[in-house]
């Protein structure tokens, strides 16, 4: 085994100091098993002692090193060395620079990998290597037409949703840009165009498009065991967060046509994407065009002005609103709240229905005022603009193939600040994750369940036993009164474990619904191109059209994705959960456990 070869040919012993890599590019003083450690994430709760110590006793022994951890690091090493493209990787003789020679292909892959987001750290080396894997399933499936036979439609769909989104070209994307475009007769309304604002809004809501504000279906906070219950929230602004408007003085359209905020980098921007965006349409840089742009944006900037998070005199937390839908019949003149629902929903909505207002009372008046600001016929086209500007924006945007210049400064910009700045691959991946949720699982658990059953079985005790450690804090708290600590001992010892496969992904019923919900190579209704915006768009309508009916307490979250890296708590229905990626041997590999080794 390499492991072998490592051991007898280094020059010096492998607990002496070597030179490693960090992520600020400086040198630190380390050792090899710190760095094999460090590089596996290969820690257990007494922070990877055991491992190193197991380790060390073995070179002891005979001066080579063949435990399963050794030889798993070493083959790490080993592959990222001989993938690397680096020339002097090739040439170097282990007895003249061992560590070279071992780490030189991983410190340059990671170098480049770690420079496209976070600084470099175990999670995100962890997640390299678990990307890669998934990669490489996906690689071998799509050049084996037997093995792909073998997959059931929901897998095969899974694996279709990454080819997909890893072969869009620009072209691809643009003509789906266009058809959109098309479909609600162009960016700039005209004179003719008398489209209710609830229509134009619902119409955006078919591609997850938010603008004004988010009408939504939740967990009622307060009762989590019965039904849904609709909800209002903050829609994002084009920038992504509202802090970013709050540190700007309130500005006019002449304002951002006269230059006088050219040196503002949200002006600067927002009005580089806006122009990238029209040319991609085909549209022309006239006069209308560019008022059109500083009126969106001008809208942009009051809505969200509106937030709760901004209001600098604001004491104290932000307190729901529960109120009717009868109540907002008032307002029927701006919003007809109940038209909206109607086509929304698909059925009548009594004036009785409650509705909560996330951020407030104060910021449902306020958003009011903006929308009685713009009541007039030029006041609502300016709205319609907006909400078709603000579509096209995140279509473009999540689309991920239409900017051809990597330069930042419009449209690149905003897409790394929505979508991050990893590679297609790992993207394509994310939304399959998002789009397949439960054929994705089902494909991971086909190709790993020789060990997946055991990691899931270590991942329930840790659960365990987290849970286990939080009673016990509760219990013996001094600041908790009784009444709360006797509920919240009551709510923890209710807290559901729950690992790794959604028990949906081993439903038909569930799995047809899902299918049922993502465009495949035959339809022609949606361009592939925006297929992800269309799956998320569907998600939440009939999230929202399930508002009232009872809660599913076996159903996932919509939102968690199986390549989500973090084990997460989810108050709607009590539950840890550990997403699929958990459960495989790049995090939690019941084989390197310290229980099973003693």
């Amino acid at each position: 085994m390499y492991a072998v070869e490592m051991a007898s040919l280094r020059p010096f012993h492998a607990c002496d100091s070597v030179a490693s890599w960090d992520s600020a590019g400086a040198t630190s003083e380390t050792t090899l098993i710190e760095v094999l450690e460090i590089i596996l994430g290969m820690v257990d709760d007494n922070g990877g002692d055991f491992i190193v110590e197991q380790m060390d006793a073995q070179l002891e022994k005979n001066d080579a090193c063949t435990s399963l951890s050794c030889v798993t690091a070493a083959e790490t090493l080993r592959r990222k060395s001989a993938a690397s493209a680096a020339p002097k990787n090739h040439s170097i003789s282990p007895c003249d620079d061992f560590y070279e020679y071992a780490c030189a292909g991983w410190d340059e892959s990671t170098r480049i990998r770690a420079a496209r987001g976070s600084d470099w750290n175990v999670l995100l080396e962890t997640s390299f290597n678990t990307h890669d894997k998934i990669t490489s399933m996906f690689g071998r499936l799509m050049v084996n037409p037997l093995a792909m036979k073998d997959l059931t439609k929901y897998q095969l769909q899974a694996l279709t949703t990454y080819a997909t989104c890893m072969r869009e070209s620009i072209e691809d994307a643009t003509e789906a840009l266009l058809q959109v475009y098309k479909e609600f007769g162009g960016w700039l309304s005209t004179a003719q165009d008398q489209t209710p604002i609830e229509e134009s809004l619902l119409s955006a809501y078919r591609t997850n498009a938010v603008s004004l504000f988010n009408i939504n279906a939740q967990i009622d906070a307060k009762d989590i065991r019965s039904h849904t219950v609709l909800t209002m929230e903050e829609a994002v602004p084009f920038i992504g967060s509202p802090s970013v408007y709050g540190a700007m003085p309130a500005f006019s359209v002449n304002d951002l046509l006269s230059g006088r905020l050219d040196k503002h980098w949200v002006k600067s921007v927002l009005f580089a994407a806006g122009h990238e965006l029209g040319q991609q349409l085909g549209m022309h840089e006239t006069t209308e065009f560019r008022e059109a742009l500083a009126q969106a944006v001008l809208l942009d900037y009051k809505i969200t002005r509106c937030s709760p998070s901004l209001d600098l005199e604001r004491s104290g937390p932000v307190v729901q609103w529960r109120t009717t839908v009868g109540e907002l019949r008032t307002f029927d003149d701006l919003f007809d709240f109940r038209y909206f629902l109607k086509i929304f929903i698909g059925r009548e909505v009594s004036a009785r229905t409650e509705i909560v207002i996330g951020p407030g009372r104060e910021y449902f008046m306020k958003l009011m005022t903006v929308l009685r600001e713009y009541s007039t016929p030029e006041g609502q086209k300016i709205i319609r603009d907006y909400i078709k500007f603000k579509q096209l924006f995140l279509l473009s945007i999540h689309s991920g193939k239409l900017v051809q210049s990597k330069e930042l400064g419009g449209l690149e910009t905003l897409r790394i600040l929505y979508t991050g700045d990893d590679d297609r691959s790992v993207q394509c991946i994310n939304r399959v994750g998002m789009a397949n949720q439960l054929g994705f699982a089902s494909l991971l658990e086909r190709y790993w369940a020789p060990h997946l059953q055991e990691n899931m079985d270590n991942a329930r005790k840790i659960g365990e036993s987290m849970r286990r450690e939080y009673i016990d804090a509760l219990r013996k708290s001094t600041v908790i009164d009784e009444a709360d600590r006797a509920a919240m001992i009551d709510k923890a010892e209710r807290i559901r474990i729950r690992v790794a496969v959604p028990e949906a992904a081993r439903d038909v019923d569930s799995l047809e619904e899902e299918y049922s919900m993502i465009p495949n190579g035959n339809d022609t209704t949606r361009p592939w191109a925006i297929f992800f915006t269309t799956v998320m768009g569907n998600r939440h309508w009939k999230r929202t059209a399930d508002f009232g009916k009872p809660v599913n307490r076996n159903e996932w979250p919509v939102d968690t994705n199986p390549f989500n890296h973090n084990v997460h708590y989810n108050y709607e229905t009590n539950s840890i959960l550990f997403p699929i990626i958990w459960s495989l041997e790049q995090y939690l590999d019941s084989r390197l456990s310290r229980s099973k080794a003693k």
